[in-house]
């Protein structure tokens, strides 16, 4: 177990990111993910090593260091995941001669996820198009993670080509390359041609992506990132890339739209996935409902005062 920790895992570890890249076709930043976790595992049990040679007591270890360091479940559970994939792959391709670990995952937190008020989007898109130093490029991006309900990396990865003025669809590539079509709003449409104006003659654009910055590269997932805390600070809200898809569904939903139809929208491969917000239409109609009664005047029990 020393031996590949200190010296093998790395040659493992390079044959697993192609592995992971070229045939199994992951994204490249799941890859990225993928090869953090592992090399994350290794930086934190080298030095332990050559006094545990159980690989399970090695992950036993290197799971109590990410719980004093307050990481999530989820997160553990996506790290514990990549390293058990990765002594997988280590065994069969004979870079591993021991045992393949059997890991125990943590319980994840059943937590329903945020979503903005239609009065929220609202005031996000007034904000963003009246204040500087935001760009015409900026409305866009935040229209288009809403009425859209794609991922970060869906939108960053967005060609010229991808879009179809005529039909108002757009060709998006999402987890494991799957294809799928989504509509776009009638809103977006003048703004997008206004941005693509906007993005020749002022970004001199170099490469196909639809989203470039100043230097006309594709811009980046930190640009996006800050452009939601800067936003969010600003309106009181919690803001991140992701709660525009969470919104999308909500609201769709909320409007008479079915599940399969929200599942096709955001890509999900499992409808289980998308029904978390019929949950989350419960939770708002039920804040309606008791809010409709907090200041109404009536006795609920006049057999009391019989």
């Amino acid at each position: 177990m020393q031996s590949f920790i200190l010296q093998e895992g790395s040659e493992a570890l390079n044959a697993f990111v192609s592995y992971l890249f070229f045939i199994r076709g992951y994204s490249e930043n799941t890859v990225n993910s993928y090869r953090s976790d592992v090399k994350s595992f290794f930086d934190v049990v080298k030095d332990k090593v050559s006094d545990i040679a159980d690989i399970e007591k090695l992950l036993l270890y290197y799971s109590n260091h990410l719980i004093s360091n307050n990481y999530k479940a989820s997160s553990l559970e996506r790290k514990l995941v990549a390293i058990k994939q990765f002594f997988i792959f280590s065994f069969q391709e004979g870079y591993y001669k021991g045992k393949i670990p059997d890991i125990v995952l943590p319980k994840k937190e059943k937590r329903l996820p945020f979503f903005l008020s239609r009065e929220d989007v609202l005031n996000i898109f007034n904000f963003v198009s009246n204040s500087k130093p935001f760009t015409i490029r900026d409305l866009l991006i935040f229209k288009m993670l809403y009425f859209t309900g794609m991922r970060i990396s869906e939108l960053l990865n967005l060609k010229i080509n991808s879009v179809n003025f005529e039909t108002m669809d757009i060709r998006v590539f999402g987890k494991g390359s799957k294809e799928r079509i989504i509509p776009f709003h009638h809103d977006i449409l003048d703004l997008f041609n206004s941005y693509l104006i906007f993005r020749q003659e002022n970004l001199k654009p170099k490469c196909e992506n639809i989203f470039v910055n100043s230097k006309g590269r594709p811009l980046s997932r930190q640009y996006i990132w800050k452009m939601c805390r800067k936003v969010g600070n600003f309106l009181n809200l919690e803001l991140h890339p992701h709660i525009f898809r969470h919104s999308l569904a909500t609201h769709l939903l909320s409007g008479g739209a079915s599940i399969k139809t929200i599942q096709e929208i955001l890509g999900h491969e499992s409808i289980s996935t998308t029904q978390i917000y019929t949950h989350l239409v419960y939770e708002e109609l039920k804040r309606e409902y008791l809010r409709a009664f907090k200041n109404f005047d009536i006795d609920i029990n006049p057999i009391n005062k019989l």
